[in-house]
């Protein structure tokens, strides 16, 4: 007596009962004995942020309590290092403008200063720092 092979689960025309279902989900059709799956995707409209980044960043004056010192990207910045300068009130800090004039406040490690020429941290000897000067070549 020859075997049947037991299909567990799936009987004879489950298969076309699961197809029916993902018809009505992916829109699925047979063709030449290929599957063709078509996927209907929403796109969403743009919506711009409410507001764009700031292009400053402000800071307390250590002479003065009661003023601040702005800090603005300049025009010329598109990311990177070359976009990077002292901050106006403390040498141990710097900033980072990005491609789109975001500054990010950003810090050197303990003991080090911003060395504005070289765009690096460094000892206070060699970095020469003057937050009075700072930014005055921008």
């Amino acid at each position: 007596m020859p075997s049947q092979r037991h299909l567990g689960f799936f009987k004879p025309g489950i298969i076309f009962i699961i197809l029916g279902f993902l018809h009505a989900a992916l829109l699925v059709s047979l063709v030449h004995g290929t599957i063709t799956t078509t996927v209907m995707v929403q796109t969403l409209p743009y919506v711009p942020p409410a507001s764009p980044p700031s292009q400053s960043i402000s800071f307390k004056d250590p002479n003065n309590p009661d003023a601040t010192v702005t800090f603005e990207c300049p025009a010329k910045c598109n990311g990177g290092a070359a976009c990077e300068w002292v901050n106006p009130t403390n040498c141990s800090e710097y900033i980072n403008c990005d491609f789109r004039r975001t500054p990010l406040l950003l810090a050197c490690e303990d003991g080090l200063h911003f060395w504005d020429q070289l765009k690096q941290c460094a000892p206070p000897v060699q970095a020469k720092c003057q937050v009075n000067k700072a930014n005055q070549e921008l």
